[in-house]
């Protein structure tokens, strides 16, 4: 009963279930309860505050929409029956008669906006007595429980719940067509706003005030959490590291010519990036059974820009099934309640959506190509600012430079990446992220780390553009050269000048930039009034996306893993911009920003990928440096050969060390793999005794001996209120048919013995 499913049904509202294994919706682990605040300010709900329990019952809101009145309304513009509407005023009464009257939500009244009379706000909240229902009704679990009256739900899981009805229910389908330009976003509630400033800003514990996993994940959901918890994970980390790089480095000043505590220290960040990262799979791996996310791709809603044709069938595990391709009763009886109409591409659809992702790589490809160019004409400025005749003004100058423009371009292509990955048509976020991110690492790859490369292994042995007079050489003339003479001098100030530059860019940007997008969004409205509905003013506010903060953070490592060797004291900058990071970004949640939509995550991604990737070519350029850029082995030899030789067999003991590392820690504890098993053995024992336990030729329906003896209540209490009556038809019909394939069986067999006597 893992396995917990919302199959999206455009023709109806409902949610399909899989009555064989009691499959729900996955919508996160409980943490408690979460009830939300309202503003002062706030229009009051159409539905009234029913009573519960001889009480009132909150009302919790979680969206809110925002129509335009001054947009036309677009000429198809009909509902379902193909009514058309003539007015918004039609529009937004018909959205809140189905919010109210075939949702069961709950709707404010529309409000004329303070700044912009012609904005329109709708507030979209719920009772938890309906969802508790609604998950009663429909069998869906919270976490690892099945719905009971007492259950309270996250505000994550509310709004989950509630981006779901309204994207599956068709009557609502122009909420996410982009030609009405109709805009939706969920509610920061005051409340949980106040507790979240109180445990994120405590003056006293400025860097150690932090709110809980727990409370992040409720509130924001998985993805958020996610990438809090992976910061601080990484900031533990890189706090031991930066101060044995603070050690190396005064040593390497000190009494160390010849660069060995540096190549030392570069070998041991080398295999402790590995342990880093198969830790913080472990690590992660105990959340996300938790928050039960190990099998949430199946329950990720399908995007709006999704299109194509339409037929009955089911996703699982990311392939559209459909329903012809189950021939016999058994499995006909088996999947019916699973089956609903789904958007699907069609093979013609699919190979040209291959030729889309083909053609995007090639561009993507053709821009990478061009970097290089960018950064030979920066080092081509540095020859000519020779004449300034101040080493460090030239280099300073020339580094600075380069840090801008990596930063530039990297923010221009996250724009124009973006742009293509919409144009794929991906059916779920995940693998829309996925691609993006592909497309994002080539780029920013070569972007953030060419221009170091050609540092370390090409300065000093090449004349830029072909010309003699532009002859690129190290401004650090007392250095003991390596093999290939590497500037690893320059390296070490080019590596320490990108860091604090990111570092200072990163807080400038964060800080001040949201305020700017604030009143640039106030601007094209003309007024710069301050309103005083809250839910006015985050929408002008920026949303937050914990992408772009993933991306910095994996430059932020290979500048550290693949480089450690010329910059021992680059761990000790990136500890402190992470500390900073982690402020600032929670100050953005609290004060600048919009509440994040909510999106499920089993980690960090497909980043987990990348950041592998990148510890394994630390191991080569770290070798290389060693061997080539670095004086370090010429300490013990000056035959080149041998010299060869060292950084072939370095290198591959290094790669095998981290191998056997990754091997070693296993992915799961202990602990989580007995639960593991725990749970899949009592489903199987359930499901299997639930079979083998009914009367089956029993028509009665009333029959108290329908289940046999058996108990779930006795095996396991997340099975508490599992009402197994009602899946019993599905049971009856699939035993039937399995006599009736045995007695067709058994037919054909005698028919054969017959013809053969």
């Amino acid at each position: 009963m893992d396995q917990q499913i919302i199959s999206n049904n455009n023709n109806n509202s409902s949610i399909n279930l899989d009555l064989e294994s009691g499959a729900g919706m996955i919508i996160g682990d409980v943490g408690g309860s979460s009830s939300s605040g309202s503003s002062n300010n706030s229009p009051s709900m159409g539905r009234k505050d029913g009573a519960e329990d001889g009480g009132l019952e909150e009302i919790n809101e979680e969206i809110v929409l925002m129509f335009d009145e001054m947009k036309d309304l677009p000429d198809n513009a009909t509902m379902l029956d193909g009514t058309k509407f003539t007015t918004w005023e039609e529009l937004i009464n018909y959205t809140r008669r189905i919010l109210i009257d075939k949702l069961h939500l709950e709707c404010s009244e529309p409000v004329p906006g303070h700044i912009r009379s012609f904005h329109r706000f709708m507030k979209i909240g719920v009772k938890d007595s309906v969802l508790r229902k609604y998950c009663q009704q429909y069998i869906i679990r919270v976490g690892q429980s099945l719905v009971t009256d007492k259950t309270k739900f996250t505000e994550a899981q509310r709004l989950h719940l509630i981006e779901d009805c309204l994207q599956t229910c068709p009557d609502l389908f122009y909420l996410y067509d982009n030609k009405y330009e109709i805009e939706k976003y969920p509610y920061h509630q005051k409340k949980h706003l106040e507790e979240l400033r109180r445990d994120w800003w405590r003056p006293k514990k400025f860097f150690n005030s932090n709110p809980t996993t727990k409370q992040l994940n409720n509130y924001f959901g998985e993805q958020v959490a996610f990438y809090f918890l992976f910061l601080r994970f990484y900031n533990r980390g890189l706090f031991v590291i930066s101060l044995l790089g603070v050690l190396v480095s005064i040593l390497g000043y000190v009494t160390d010519p010849y660069k060995i505590a540096a190549s030392t220290f570069s070998i041991v960040i080398a295999v402790l990036s590995t342990f880093f990262l198969e830790i913080w799979k472990r690590y992660s791996s105990h959340f996300s059974w938790k928050w039960n996310m190990d099998d949430y791709v199946d329950t990720e809603v399908p995007l709006p820009t999704f299109k194509g044709d339409r037929k009955k069938g089911v996703y699982h595990r990311g392939v559209f099934l459909e329903e012809g391709i189950f021939k016999s009763e058994l499995e006909k009886n088996t999947i019916k309640d699973h089956m609903s109409e789904k958007v699907y591409l069609s093979d013609s659809k699919k190979r040209a959506r291959t030729w889309i992702i083909i053609g995007n790589f090639a561009i993507v490809t053709a821009l990478v190509l061009i970097i290089p160019i960018f950064n030979i004409s920066i080092f081509t400025l540095r020859i000519v600012l020779q004449n300034v005749k101040n080493p460090i003004l030239e280099t300073g100058i020339g580094s600075v430079i380069n840090a801008i423009f990596i930063i530039f371009f990297n923010f221009v292509y996250e724009l124009f990446a973006k742009y293509l990955t919409k144009k794929e048509m991906h059916r779920v976020q995940s693998s829309f992220n996925n691609s993006f991110t592909t497309k994002l690492f080539l780029f920013q790859f070569v972007n953030s780390y060419s221009g170091l490369f050609y540092i370390a292994f090409v300065k000093n042995n090449v004349h830029l553009w072909g010309d003699p007079n532009l002859s690129d050489k190290c401004k650090s003339t007392d250095e003991i050269q390596g093999l290939w003479s590497g500037c690893y001098g320059d390296l070490e100030f080019q590596v320490f000048t990108l860091l604090l530059v990111n570092f200072l860019t990163s807080i400038l940007n964060q800080l001040i930039v949201p305020k700017i997008q604030y009143y640039f969004n106030k601007l094209k409205d003309r007024n710069l009034r301050v309103s005083p509905f809250d839910f006015e003013e985050q929408y002008y506010y920026p949303t937050f996306n914990p992408f772009s903060e993933y991306n910095q953070l994996t430059v932020q490592f290979g500048y550290i893993s693949m480089f450690a060797a010329a910059s021992p004291f680059s761990p000790f900058i990136s500890f402190f911009h992470n500390l900073s990071e982690a402020k600032i970004d929670s100050f953005k949640l609290c004060y600048t920003y919009r509440r994040p939509m909510y999106y499920a995550s089993k980690g960090i991604g497909n980043w987990y990928a990348i950041l592998v990737f990148i510890g394994y070519l630390s191991v080569v350029t770290n070798t290389l440096l060693i061997g080539f850029s670095f004086p370090t082995l010429l300490y013990f030899t000056i035959n080149p050969y041998y010299v060869l030789w060292a950084v072939i067999v370095l290198e591959h003991i290094v790669l095998i060390v981290k191998y056997v590392t990754a091997m070693i820690i296993p992915d799961e504890t202990s602990e989580l793999k007995i639960k593991k098993a725990r749970h899949s053995f009592i489903k199987n024992c359930i499901l299997e005794k639930n079979i083998l336990g009914l009367n089956l030729d029993d028509e009665d329906d009333t029959n108290p001996q329908i289940f046999g003896n058996f108990n779930p209540l006795h095996h396991h209490r997340n099975y508490n209120h599992l009402h197994l009556e009602n899946h019993k038809t599905t049971f009856r019909n699939i035993y039937k048919a399995i006599k009736k394939e045995k007695a067709d069986n058994n037919n054909n067999n005698n028919n054969n013995n017959n013809n053969n006597n």
